[in-house]
């Protein structure tokens, strides 16, 4: 018989994304239907990772370190089980109830070393009580779970007689020399040890767990923190706790995003990719840089330049909100609108012949009920009149024809 993992994890149904391997747990907030494709490659990731830090750094290359809520635990034979949780993850002893590292309340981090603890439950939101409800196994892969028990023990662990063939044992176990968020080489990751290098642990309440041999605490100044007698900092203080700031996370994982600034003019639904370019609800690879977007939250965003006008003269203005096209145009009723200005000597355009809007992701153009109309012209050479005052899409490579000549041609802003 050989142990499978270092740890027997059990799980509670639940819409949360945790993706398990051998020694390392990443739970990331429900995901949305677009993140199909990419929980393969996440969960990858997951298994290819050898300590803490390294996995958090291959996280964030997804953007996940951006998420609200987000946990990652690692366990090695020297630390035993470290935590890194943010919002809505918590780690509970589940002997007692005690949560010992809780990310609510936390901007940055809250990295925890869990001592001698061998048994811990990690709650995912509202989580659920221990004991409560159908409880799965677990031992490798990927599943949504509102909670995950995880067993450290040398008598949990999960047993197997079943040989691993040596191509999928390549794939598990990695024998090249990954490497951490600094660019240095990090250790294997530990997937089996003999079992004379196992600690011979018992169950332990959080009292014992954190007692004597428990590193002191390291905590970062903070001007912001709160008075050291505050019980629940004392409650993570007690652990092997280190609050990371942000600009030493940034250090250590090569950079994280911060948010922007809320936008002051027109906004549209999006979503975004890692790199911080919006795109429309539900697209899985970025439309600027091409990266995918793992993030299927929505979120309001400054309206981004959808398409570009260029006149035959030579004249362009960018479409991120509305456009009011004519010789003379002038705008009308609320909203900030751009104006672009057209010649016509012979006055055959109208003061404010047409307008461009932005519908969401489309671009639509509207014919004012101007005197000579407005005629399209599809990039395959298709040709039909605007109907007056009824908005129709248009997309790159629509041309406008106006008259005496003129045209506005419709553009791809990249």
């Amino acid at each position: 018989m050989s142990p499978v993992g270092r740890w027997r994890a059990t799980y509670a149904p639940g819409d949360w994304l945790v993706l398990c391997g051998p020694t390392s747990l990443v739970v990331v907030e429900p995901p949305g239907e677009g993140w199909t494709p990419l929980v393969e490659e996440l969960w990858q990731q997951v298994l290819a990772s050898s300590s803490l830090v390294d996995l958090a750094a291959r996280m964030a290359g997804y953007g996940l370190d951006t998420m609200p809520s987000f946990g990652a635990l690692f366990w090695t034979e020297d630390d035993g089980m470290r935590s890194l949780v943010r919002g809505a993850v918590a780690v509970v002893d589940p002997a007692d109830g005690r949560v010992v590292a809780e990310g609510a309340g936390i901007q940055t981090w809250s990295e925890v070393g869990l001592g001698r603890l061998s048994t811990v439950l990690v709650r995912c939101g509202s989580g659920d009580a221990p004991g409560t409800g159908l409880r799965l196994p677990l031992v490798v892969g990927a599943v949504q779970a509102s909670s995950v028990l995880l067993d450290a023990r040398e008598d949990a662990r999960a047993q197997s007689p079943q040989p691993v063939p040596a191509a999928d044992a390549d794939r598990s176990e990695p024998t090249s020399r990954t490497r951490d968020a600094r660019g240095g080489a990090g250790p294997t990751p530990d997937t089996e040890l003999p079992d004379a290098e196992l600690p011979d642990t018992e169950p332990l309440h959080a009292e014992e767990a954190l007692g004597d041999g428990v590193e002191p605490t390291q905590v970062l100044p903070d001007p912001a923190a709160p008075a050291a007698d505050d019980p629940a900092r004392a409650a993570l203080e007690n652990a092997d706790t280190e609050l990371v700031q942000l600009a030493r996370l940034a250090a250590e994982l090569g950079g994280v995003a911060v948010p922007p600034a809320p936008p002051t003019g027109p906004v549209v639904d999006a979503v975004v990719c890692p790199h911080g370019h919006a795109n429309p609800p539900g697209e899985l690879r970025c439309r600027d840089c091409g990266v995918a977007v793992t993030d299927q939250r929505t979120r309001r965003v400054a309206q981004p330049v959808l398409a570009v006008l260029r006149v035959s003269d030579g004249a362009e203005v960018p479409v991120d909100r509305t456009v009011l096209v004519g010789r003379a145009p002038a705008a009308r009723g609320a909203g900030p609108v751009r104006l672009l200005t057209v010649p016509s000597p012979a006055h055959d355009i109208s003061r404010t012949h047409l307008e461009v809007a932005v519908d969401g992701w489309r671009v639509t153009v509207t014919d004012l009920h101007s005197t000579n109309g407005t005629l399209l012209v599809d990039p395959a050479g298709g040709r039909r009149s605007l109907p007056p005052g009824q908005p129709v899409p248009v997309r790159a490579g629509d041309v406008l024809e106006l008259a005496e000549g003129v045209s506005v041609t419709v553009t791809d802003p990249r």
